[in-house]
């Protein structure tokens, strides 16, 4: 077995629909549910190419299982999602990757389609400079997409009066007291504004296409948008 861990957890879809004129703020609930499937069947994909890295993909009791699933076959482990809430899930995937044996994982808390193997292999490898050490993927919003580790500090998500993904100052308050150095990875930003998503898409449009990480199902499903609704977002 494998010395490293990338831990995916299955999310309800959610975008801030505050701003009515936002791009992606009327998508109905199907179109949205398939659009973050699309988000985590790319991440799976890319996570899966990483060398000598196993992927745990945490899976919400409560969701249908998609098809995309059975497309990854063998590439991707399938586990139990328990907790009643997100933190209580990641905490439990934490303990859980570590009772399996491994040593070095990167827990997942934002699934964005555009992170590659490269940006996935580079975080890993920083988990190998220090004894004790995070690695910790801060967002332009002040929150957190990723968090990497090489030793069980599960009890960070553990939501005891406050919870930590929904507070990030608490959450930072105790990635701060774990021993050890913390290192930054690229900050990125949150996929749950219709600005965001149009922001992704856009990039997409920019992107080389033949590159073998290329989010391509996120891709197809934000064109399906743009014929379904005649909305051209990239003409912005």
């Amino acid at each position: 077995m494998t010395s490293n861990a990338i831990l995916v957890f299955e999310k309800q879809p959610f975008i801030h629909r505050s701003h009515g004129h936002e791009p992606f703020a009327a998508l109905p609930w199907d179109d949205l549910d398939a659009l973050f499937t699309a988000f985590v069947s790319d991440l799976l994909g890319n996570a899966s190419k990483v060398a000598k890295t196993d992927v745990l993909f945490y899976k919400n009791p409560a969701m249908a299982v998609d098809e995309f699933l059975y497309q990854l076959g063998d590439r991707v482990t399938l586990c139990e999602s328990n907790g009643a809430s997100f933190s209580a899930r990641v905490s439990h995937g934490v303990q859980d990757a570590f009772t399996r044996g491994y040593q070095r994982i990167l827990v997942v808390l934002d699934n964005q389609p555009t992170l590659s193997p490269r940006i996935f292999g580079r975080l890993l490898d920083q988990l190998n400079y220090e004894h004790e050490c995070l690695v910790v993927g801060p967002t332009t919003e002040g929150t957190y997409y990723l968090i990497g580790m090489k030793a069980d500090q599960s009890e960070i998500f553990n939501v005891s009066g406050t919870d930590p993904l929904a507070s990030p100052h608490e959450l930072l308050r105790r990635l701060c007291r774990v021993p050890g150095e913390l290192f930054l990875a690229p900050t990125r930003y949150l996929l749950d504004t219709g600005y965001n998503l149009e922001r992704l898409y856009l990039e997409l449009e920019a992107t080389e296409m033949r590159d073998t990480s290329f989010p391509l199902r996120t891709y197809e499903m934000f064109k399906k948008f743009d014929r379904k609704y005649r909305t051209k977002y990239a003409a912005r």
